[in-house]
């Protein structure tokens, strides 16, 4: 789907469009994702397949950019480092003038990044393998894996925002995230804390995080189904469960987020 980029001017209401012109994807259309203004006041133009720059009055494609899947996010660091994130990579450049895109690894050969948003001590990447803490020369400090025990399928969404309270907001399919930068960064040293994101009788959900914490009766034969997850970050691998009342079942390891009990014993 082709968009129409438009520069306009408050103080003369003089609107002028770009046209097409400028399009340099094979097929002659794209779609404008993104525009951004750094702290030179240069203007960044993201569209489906790549990110173009404004200068004297045209846009120019950036050369590295084209053909990685199109400009998700831009972001500017504390530093005057440009971020780009595109469907395929993550790229950053140490310096706006001249502007030399370096690609920075990724955590997981598949992963696909969302968006970048910083701090004093570096750069939080949001990825669907995680999220990721990159020093200022884009050297990866810590990965920390998916938030689980939520939605079933859940994943980042490019929106990551730093509050002035400090803490790390990011989005998702289903709603906000909310965390201290601090606790993330001290996850190995902390105790976590259990999670169950959803409960489902007969592949029917019941109950969501947040939720009151009323009994729920499950007839007798039905199946049940949890997502259970941990704060922060902190994987699976310490996680045991048993059910309560059954002397005769010891603890078992929980290898996945999902957590199916099947013909379930009358008590």
């Amino acid at each position: 789907m082709q968009s129409h980029l438009y520069r306009y001017w408050p103080d003369t209401a003089e609107l002028n469009a770009f046209g097409s012109h400028w399009f340099q994807a094979p097929h002659g259309s794209e779609a404008v994702t993104t525009l951004f203004e750094d702290r030179h006041h240069q203007v960044w133009v993201g569209t489906d397949y790549g990110l173009y720059k404004f200068n004297a009055g045209l846009l120019n494609i950036v050369d590295q950019t084209a053909n990685q899947g199109g400009i998700i996010d831009i972001y500017e660091d504390i530093l005057g480092q440009l971020w780009v994130v595109n469907n395929y990579h993550l790229q950053y450049s140490p310096k706006l003038t001249p502007l030399k895109l370096e690609s920075v690894a990724l955590n997981g050969t598949y992963a696909k990044p969302y968006c970048v948003v910083g701090d004093s001590g570096g750069n939080w990447v949001t990825t669907s393998q995680g999220l990721s803490y990159y020093s200022f020369s884009a050297k990866m400090k810590l990965h920390l894996p998916p938030l689980v025990g939520g939605f079933e399928n859940e994943s980042y969404l490019p929106a990551c925002e730093i509050l002035e309270s400090g803490k790390l907001l990011l989005s998702g399919r289903k709603g906000l995230l909310e965390i201290d930068p601090k606790t993330l960064l001290t996850s190995d040293t902390q105790l976590f804390s259990i999670v169950v994101g959803d409960i489902q009788i007969d592949h029917q959900l019941q109950r969501v995080a947040g939720a009151n914490a009323q009994l729920l009766s499950v007839p007798y034969g039905s199946s049940v189904s949890f997502n259970i997850g941990v704060l922060p970050f902190s994987g699976l691998a310490k996680v045991q469960y048993r059910l309560k009342g059954d002397s005769e079942e010891g603890w078992r390891s929980l290898s996945s987020p999902s957590l199916y009990l099947d013909n379930l014993k009358p008590r």
